[in-house]
């Protein structure tokens, strides 16, 4: 890729908000394609947690230091420790009459107990109720807090 062409990338890409936490602009694109196309209308939810290198960098665009645990808007924690994440969580809605697949939320996490994950895989499904997909199955690994958040 030439230089310019990754500047141009590094230029758009810093207007996107992909905080940790549901991403709501990926949903109000959601929203706007199921009202317009039927490919929208029904998805998979795809869990997946991955090892990621512990690691603080400082966002010059933000002011603000990043790497932290952080579980997003509305279920951040006090990490009064300034626990570095190890972890993160990915939720990928996956097209089912359609060929499309996004990534509408993640998490920086130190390890999560099922309770906690199952509340965000309920938080994630209202939200796509909410933009008009239905949801008709979860795929994720068989990883222990998986299956026991699949009991609660």
């Amino acid at each position: 890729m030439h230089k310019s062409e990754l500047f141009v990338l590094f230029r758009w890409l810093s207007h996107i908000a992909i905080e940790p936490g549901f991403l709501e602009q990926v949903f109000d694109t959601l929203k706007a394609k199921a009202a317009s196309s039927d490919h929208y209308r029904f998805c998979s939810l795809v869990l997946d947690g991955m090892s990621i290198r512990q690691q603080i960098d400082y966002d010059a665009a933000h002011d603000r230091f990043c790497g932290y645990v952080d579980l997003g808007t509305g279920h951040e924690t006090t990490n009064k420790n300034n626990i570095v994440a190890k972890e993160m969580l990915m939720f990928m809605a996956v097209g089912i009459t359609g060929h499309w697949k996004v990534p509408v939320a993640y998490f920086l996490t130190s390890g999560m107990s099922a309770g906690v994950q199952a509340k965000l895989v309920v938080e994630c499904l209202s939200k796509l109720h909410d933009v008009g997909i239905r949801c008709l199955s979860i795929s994720m690994d068989g990883h222990a807090t998986n299956q026991a958040m699949v009991s609660k």
